[in-house]
């Protein structure tokens, strides 16, 4: 079986590094709350200008993406049913960060995890699950979920809840299954 997973949202808690750097860029303090909407600098007054400074700080950061901490429903007990599913299925990491060195340091945040360090870098999620033929696709952002669907109907889509992903409400018809975390995809996916 060959499984994709996002990073941001899914295992990363890319808010809260984000959150840092835009307190560097901004000098205002963001309340460490989960984000309710995918566009949540904008809640807190940062401009698009802050932004842009907060990505170029990013790019030019030789740890960020390494350093992210775990998203807290990424647990201890689910990263070893996840580093036990890499051993037995291909499993992919899938995100779209945009800034040099990216590739590298994911690669030293999986390897910390013990997972595999098996990334691609890209916006085209549905491509992406389409070229590699992923059975099962998990993230957190709805428009990737519906993507990797288009491009490749037969794979099992799950949508990660978060509170900024709440308007999605899932039907038969859209064949995006809404979990609460990877453990619910295990189970369902019965890996082991």
């Amino acid at each position: 079986m060959k499984v994709g997973l996002d990073l941001d949202g899914v295992l990363v808690d890319f808010d809260a590094g984000y959150r840092e750097v835009l307190h560097i860029v901004a000098r205002k303090v963001i309340p460490p709350d989960p984000p309710l909407v995918w566009d949540w600098p904008r809640d807190h007054g940062i401009t698009a200008a802050q932004e842009q400074d907060a990505w170029h700080l990013i790019g030019q950061a030789p740890d960020f993406w390494a350093t992210l901490p775990d998203y807290v429903t990424f647990t201890p007990k689910i990263c070893q049913r996840l580093v036990k599913v890499a051993t037995k299925h291909d499993v992919y990491f899938i995100t779209d960060r945009p800034t040099r060195g990216a590739k590298q340091q994911t690669e030293r945040w999986l390897r910390a995890h013990g997972l595999p360090e098996s990334v691609l870098i890209t916006p085209r999620k549905g491509l992406a699950a389409e070229a590699l033929g992923l059975n099962v696709f998990v993230d957190d952002k709805p428009a990737n979920c519906f993507d990797v669907r288009s491009h490749s109907p037969d794979a099992r889509v799950y949508l990660q809840y978060r509170a900024w992903n709440r308007a999605l409400q899932p039907t038969p018809e859209l064949h995006i299954t809404v979990v609460k975390s990877l453990d619910a995809v295990f189970d369902e996916e019965a890996f082991l």
